[in-house]
């Protein structure tokens, strides 16, 4: 029998939070793509289809998207490096930066809401890269 590395409760408890957030989010933003998608078809089929609103609609389905691909990769990358594996940082490192991007340009003009949980991202991006020597490759 091997031996299997036990990792920190720290590490524990900051995968199941990240679980936790990344499926909130991607579950919220698969609603709002699933509206967009319902209400533009909708909108479409009446005749009311305006080119403005159609296409406000269609950049909404489009962020959605984008973020359920983050909140993905967020998940996949805890999942490789819960199994000690370095790459899943990068996954994690990509999606969440983009996350974090997303979330300093809304706060731009000093929204404490989004520039705060920047802050929180870039909390576990920084407990996750202290936690890489410990991984393999």
């Amino acid at each position: 029998m091997s031996a299997k590395k036990k990792e920190s409760g720290a590490f524990g408890v900051m995968s199941v939070l990240s679980y936790i957030g990344n499926g909130i989010w991607a579950l919220l933003f698969m609603i709002l793509l699933i509206a967009c998608i319902t209400n533009g078809t909708s909108m479409q089929n009446s005749g009311t289809f305006d080119g403005l609103f159609g296409g406000m609609i269609g950049v909404f389905a489009a962020m959605s998207a984008l973020v359920i691909i983050m909140c993905w990769l967020c998940i996949s990358g805890v999942a490789k490096m819960k199994k000690g594996n370095r790459r899943g940082f990068m996954f994690y490192l990509i999606g969440n930066g983009l996350w974090i991007m997303l979330l300093i340009y809304a706060g731009r003009e000093g929204n404490v809401t989004f520039l705060s949980g920047a802050v929180i991202s870039i909390v576990f991006v920084t407990f996750y890269a202290m936690n890489l020597p410990k991984m393999k490759g």
